[in-house]
C-alpha cells in the first residue's frame, strides 16, 4: 500500500492571496484616521494620499510583503 505525501498547504494559501490590503492611517496635520487601500506587489513604494478627513496631502512610504504591509511612514 502505498502512501501519499503530505501536501503542503502554504502553496494553496499563496494563490488566494490578495494583493490589496486595507491599512488604517493617522492623518499628521488633523489627527484623523481613514482607511488606506495598499497594492502589497511592489514591496517599497512612496505615494501622496489626501487624508479623507482635512483633505491635506500626505507623503508615505510603504513597505509589503504579498499580502501584508509591513510599515507605513510619513516622508518629510
Amino acid at each position: 500500500m502505498q502512501t501519499r505525501p503530505n501536501v503542503r498547504r502554504t502553496q494553496t494559501r499563496l494563490f488566494s492571496l490578495n494583493p490589496l490590503v486595507e491599512t488604517e492611517i493617522a492623518c499628521p496635520h488633523c489627527g484623523e484616521s481613514f482607511p488606506l487601500l495598499v497594492d502589497t506587489t511592489q514591496e517599497e513604494q512612496t505615494l501622496v494620499e489626501d487624508c479623507s478627513v482635512c483633505c491635506r496631502p500626505i507623503n508615505l512610504a510603504i513597505v509589503c510583503e504579498p499580502g501584508e504591509v509591513i510599515d507605513v511612514r510619513e516622508e518629510e
